[in-house]
């Protein structure tokens, strides 16, 4: 296992060049925002502005789209930093799997199921290094400061609640980890059961489709604060979601094992 999970990151350092792609993205989205939020407190609130902080940036990377969010409206900008973050998630799970290649790895192991647990380890991972590459560029950009600016996310973002709890965001980042890892699942799912670049337009949908649906049936929601009642009094229940992303995880490895252990990679 261990010589298997040593192979799969090689292999994906050699994607190198797609990490670097959207650590780029990641920096252009950051300054966006973080422009937006310095304009609009010079302007506005000049005596009380002291600068971006940390987890100004995180909220704005993880804002999503409102509820009213119609993507041919003029007034409503496009949320570019959640467009990256769905590509990022569903197109690296979609590299990790190599077709005819897996076939030889399979066949050369003789465990379907080693081989699975190490594209499971290997998935992991990318979800980490995405929110850790979040949280370095956010860092980076702001300096080091960790303040929060309540004005800021209340007027820019339009929040309901002005008392917004630093445990909040660090809950709305679990929310988030959790649906990414079930949606992440459900995409193993069906690259075992069907093929990977199904299994990508599938998960890609998952996360549209959540933008322009505030409900529960498009569990993307969960990673967005704008879907949560934690920020907005109307917004849909934090505990639902992570109910709901735990059964997903859970029933999507029990049919993931089901499947291959049927699958033929000879």
């Amino acid at each position: 296992m261990l010589t298997l999970v040593k192979y799969e990151i090689v292999q994906m350092n050699r994607r190198k060049d797609k990490y670097i792609l959207f650590l780029i993205l990641i920096i252009m989205a950051a300054y966006y925002m973080k422009m937006k939020v310095t304009s609009y407190m010079m302007v506005f609130y000049p005596e009380s502005f002291k600068g971006v902080g940390v987890l100004d940036i995180i909220l704005y990377i993880f804002s999503g789209a409102s509820k009213s969010f119609l993507i041919f409206s003029k007034n409503v900008e496009l949320p570019i930093s959640y467009l990256i973050y769905l590509v990022y998630m569903s197109v690296m799970t979609y590299c990790i799997f190599d077709g005819k290649n897996d076939n030889n790895i399979v066949l050369k192991i003789g465990s379907k199921k080693k081989w699975l647990f190490s594209k499971l380890i290997i998935s992991f991972i990318n979800l980490v290094l995405y929110y850790f590459m979040v949280l370095v560029v956010a860092m980076f950009i702001t300096k080091f400061n960790f303040d929060y600016n309540e004005i800021a996310d209340t007027s820019i973002l339009k929040l309901d609640y002005y008392n917004t709890r630093y445990i909040d965001i660090y809950l709305l980042l679990l929310c988030s980890f959790l649906t990414s890892l079930a949606i992440m699942m459900i995409q193993i799912f069906l690259v075992i059961t069907v093929n990977e670049f199904v299994a990508l337009i599938a998960t890609l949908s998952i996360y549209v489709f959540s933008m322009f649906n505030c409900t529960y049936l498009f569990i993307a929601n969960a990673t967005m604060l704008t879907r949560s009642n934690l920020f907005l009094k109307s917004g849909l229940e934090f505990n639902s979601f992570i109910l709901i992303d735990f059964v997903i995880i859970v029933v999507s490895l029990v049919l993931t094992i089901m499947m291959l252990n049927k699958k033929d990679f000879l």
